[in-house]
């Protein structure tokens, strides 16, 4: 998917890489200022990984490549679900029983982490591959596998937001080792890089996302559905969704805690502490699957709850991303294998059957539900590679402001001249003449149905039925061409049965099958001929039509 749909342009966030890639231009550049630029903050986040890749990258293919970017980044997705299948291995549970785990996870609902947003695929999926592996390392009697997984999870704080949670979950960990040595390395691990942390923050004033305090119940409600999420798939009910996760986690909190309960005869833990902690050890080794799972699924819910934390004033628009969903599913994952583990051996291939059908499920809805979306962002991203040359317009920012659109735009053109980035060609370079024309229709567009997003009038352009079949797998791109004396713009029409990302905007969930968004600023003022565009086979076919639209003051 990667190889087929990425595409080397960056998209929102990413521009970030390309003034850290136009930065280490700068002549005498001392290893402090190296390190303040790896260091510096993105909103609440510290992406030292994503920048040293950005910055390898370039300093390797000599300009940015975001398509090496989304190969480095699903490699560490792979390296977690390959740590997930040796704990699972570790445990006991045959290789079988792992077969749901793959079709969760290796499915499109994530689109935004592993094939259309570079720096969430150098964020989110490092940060949790770094700290599971963390876990794993030291859980290990191993002291040389301890002192290793101090790099690892210093990479995974200095990675993502919510690798903040590894120094307590760590802690935990080395509790139950009995080793005063490693509590004392882990304490001063942890007071240096949260020092670190927070002075990097410090310095540079980054935002505060406190006021979410006062608002606890939107942020417990936003948890919930967000552990949920991966239902998004069934229903669109907020209520459900909730109900999905708070069961999930009650279920997986009931047996990690059960586990260790039945195990203890101390009735009162808080009076017999030492006593209570021995027992603990000697019941779960800190060696292991159990104990490492249960570690790996605490640091995705205290992630989804974080996240929840940062986000929930948005409500579901700002929680049901699909970049989040990678979280939920991976929450889902481990609690599968934990709950394997905490079943008898006979139980085990009942329960490993049952989730394989919910898992087949899941796997082909999301292919039929996200592979759309996913291909809309493709071809909004495509677009961006003609319209930018034609007039350096970015139609991927924000529908519902422009105050990025000049800005991002300007950054690229930086990176172009300064030979940073390499814009890829535009889907619309290729020979005219080769091109399969078919006779003229009245007009592609049957509906015009404007409205205001934020501070953006669209035009919401429902296009006719005569469209290449729409199907699953369909690798043609259609776009609607907008032709003036002087200028050819291209919009992506989106065929998407289900809308995901519309309806996450709006609230709306009735959108037409074949829609293109228009923002009315966008297009300079002209009369503009209007036709259809798509690949057949590597080879464009156009329809023009008799329709024209013309772009007037005030629109």
């Amino acid at each position: 998917m990667v190889y087929r749909l990425a595409v080397n342009i960056p998209y929102i966030d990413d521009y970030t890489f390309l003034v850290d890639c136009i930065d280490s231009q700068i002549k005498q550049l001392t290893l402090t200022d190296y390190l303040s630029r790896l260091f510096h903050p993105h909103g609440e986040h510290i992406i030292l990984f994503a920048r040293l890749t950005a910055l390898l990258d370039y300093y390797i293919e000599g300009s940015l490549n975001f398509r090496t970017l989304f190969i480095v980044g699903n490699l560490t997705f792979v390296g977690s679900v390959y740590n997930l299948y040796r704990l699972a291995q570790r445990g006991g549970l045959k290789p079988m029983y792992f077969l749901p785990v793959v079709l969760l996870l290796f499915q499109p609902q994530f689109y935004e982490n592993t094939t259309t947003w570079a720096i969430c695929a150098l964020q989110h999926l490092p940060a949790l591959f770094f700290a599971f592996l963390a876990f794993d390392l030291m859980s290990r009697s191993s002291e040389k596998a301890f002192f290793l997984s101090l790099p690892i999870a210093f990479l995974s704080v200095f990675s993502n937001g919510n690798g903040l949670i590894v120094f307590a979950i760590g802690l935990l960990i080395i509790l139950l080792s009995a080793s005063r040595t490693r509590l004392f390395v882990w304490l001063i691990f942890t007071a240096l890089s949260l020092g670190l942390y927070v002075y990097v923050h410090h310095t540079t004033h980054s935002p505060e996302i406190g006021s979410n305090l006062k608002h606890p119940l939107r942020v417990i409600a936003g948890f919930f559905l967000m552990a949920g999420s991966v239902g998004l798939l069934f229903s669109r009910s907020i209520g459900l969704l909730m109900a999905i996760g708070l069961c999930e986690i009650a279920f997986v909190g009931f047996l990690i805690s059960q586990t260790v309960i039945r195990h203890l005869t101390i009735k009162k833990p808080l009076l017999h502490f030492s006593a209570w902690l021995r027992q603990i050890r000697s019941s779960l080794p800190i060696t292991g699957s159990f104990v490492v799972l249960s570690a790996c699924y605490l640091y995705v819910v205290l992630t989804l709850l974080t996240i929840s934390f940062a986000r929930s004033l948005g409500w579901y628009p700002s929680l049901l991303l699909p970049r989040f969903l990678w979280f939920a599913a991976m929450g889902t994952a481990t609690g599968y294998l934990l709950t394997l583990l905490w079943l008898k051996t006979r139980y085990r291939l009942l329960a490993s059957r049952v989730a394989l059908a919910i898992a087949l499920i899941i796997y082909c809805l999301s292919y039929w539900v996200n592979l759309g979306e996913l291909r809309n962002v493709r071809q909004l991203l495509l677009s961006d590679t003609h319209n930018w040359r034609a007039h350096k317009m970015l139609i991927s920012m924000p529908v519902s402001t422009n105050q990025h659109d000049h800005f991002y735009s300007s950054i690229l053109q930086a990176a172009v001249q300064k030979g940073v980035y390499k814009l890829p060609a535009s889907p619309l370079d290729t020979d005219p003449r080769k091109a399969i024309s078919l006779p003229p229709i009245a007009g592609p567009l049957v509906q015009d149905s404007s409205f205001v997003m934020g501070e953006r009038r669209i035009h919401c352009l429902s296009i006719n039925s005569d469209l290449p079949d729409g199907t699953m797998f369909d690798s043609r791109d259609v776009y609607l061409l907008v032709k003036s004396s002087t200028h050819t713009f291209i919009w992506p029409v989106n065929r998407s049965q289900t809308k995901l990302a519309y309806y996450l905007q709006t609230g709306v969930s009735n959108w037409k099958a074949s829609t293109v968004w228009m923002c009315a600023d966008q297009l300079p003022l002209a009369n503009y001929q209007l036709s259809l565009a798509w690949l057949d086979n590597k080879q464009w076919v156009i329809q023009p039509s008799h329709q024209s639209m013309t772009m007037e003051e005030g629109e």
